[in-house]
């Protein structure tokens, strides 16, 4: 058992600011919010927050963290991660909801909602120029078709959903978000059927909808990282009216030393098998902190406090270049830090960070 633990804090009034701020403004556009946990694997103080802030559908990846939470959601999450066939009966037990871009995966799904009288509805998800999932945007009228035929009573076709920046960093633009509004028109006139739901995701979509006017068939938008980082990502820009410090990482200063900048005798792998970027910069004032990747991902972390600078980790340790910190930097001190998707996720993770969590005053 490790004696000492980094922190993690939640604030949650700043948090509270986040999503009523998102909230709002989506609404003005015409834009159900689909509130992504994620990122903090469904952490339940977090899912209470956005359910006391009238975000009505939540969006988890994972069937466990589903099954762990359900017994407190308000209603059945969406599945924000394409489903597998083989577990086609939790995630129509469990989500209300489901992205799906594979025939085999939805006719999985059909069986056992047909069999147990319980309604699940299908995204279908498009892929329009970022290549995560989503069927090519050629081949969706067959694939729609595909959907229909089956006449199950109980899989509903929703809509379409695109996702943003998430795999190869493509931003949304007028082409690829209006090939969906194209898209959903061209399924209504060649089936005759309404295309309820046009989803547009992640968070990068916010600097989209505040400086350009959406096709009218996009309603809904599946945002976590703007709430929780106060960030809007791919173009890592923070937003100006989001709190970036929702969550604060904290770790204890362990050691602090004047040591040389450039190691002695011959330089291989690191102790996580990735060679050092040196530079000679002479006596330098180290310290060495209580986390590492164990706990987070010390390449994420923003130190709070001007002057201090990341410069190694291994599984328990970061060390910080303090030379230039504004403040004194003395054995038992706490630094504090804000933190990248990466980061967040890992401290949510780890079973070594502590999470505290920040009441309103």
């Amino acid at each position: 058992m490790r004696i000492i633990m980094s922190q993690l804090f939640i604030d949650i009034k700043k948090l509270k600011h986040n999503i009523h701020y998102v909230r709002n403004l989506c609404a003005e556009k015409g834009l159900d919010v689909i509130g992504v946990v994620k990122c903090c694997f469904a952490y339940l103080p977090i899912i209470e927050v956005f359910q006391q802030a009238d975000i009505k559908t939540l969006g988890i990846s994972r069937i466990t963290d589903a099954v762990r939470v359900s017994s407190y959601l308000k209603s059945r999450p969406v599945m924000t991660a394409l489903p597998s066939d083989e577990h086609a009966e939790d995630v129509v037990r469990y989500f209300k909801a489901s992205l799906n871009s594979e025939i085999i995966t939805i006719q999985a799904l059909a069986r056992f909602s047909d069999r147990n009288r319980i309604e699940h509805e299908i995204i279908l998800m498009v892929d329009n120029g970022d290549l995560r999932e989503g069927v090519m945007p050629e081949d969706v009228l067959t694939t729609v078709g595909q959907i229909l035929d089956m006449k199950s009573p109980y899989i509903r076709f929703l809509g379409l959903g695109a996702n943003m920046g998430c795999c190869s960093a493509v931003l949304p633009d007028a082409e690829n978000i209006f090939l969906l509004q194209e898209l959903a028109s061209e399924i209504e006139r060649y089936f005759g059927c309404l295309v309820e739901t046009v989803s547009v995701g992640g968070s990068v979509m916010l600097d989209w909808i505040e400086n350009h006017e959406l096709p009218s068939k996009i309603n809904q938008i599946r945002i976590g990282e703007a709430f929780m980082l106060g960030n809007i990502p791919t173009i890592n820009r923070k937003h100006e009216k989001l709190y970036d410090d929702v969550l604060i990482l904290k770790g204890t200063v362990l050691e602090v030393k004047e040591k040389p900048s450039y190691p002695t005798g011959n330089i291989g792998s690191d102790a996580l098998g990735r060679r050092p970027c040196l530079i000679n910069r002479g006596i330098r004032k180290r310290a060495i902190l209580n986390f590492g990747v164990a706990d987070t991902d010390p390449d994420g972390l923003q130190p709070e406090d001007e002057g201090i600078r990341v410069i190694s980790a291994n599984s328990d340790y970061t060390i910080v270049d303090v030379s230039d910190c504004t403040i004194p930097v003395r054995v038992g001190d706490v630094l504090k830090f804000k933190m990248n998707y990466r980061a967040m996720i890992q401290s949510f993770l780890s079973p070594f960070t502590r999470i505290n969590i920040i009441r309103e005053m």
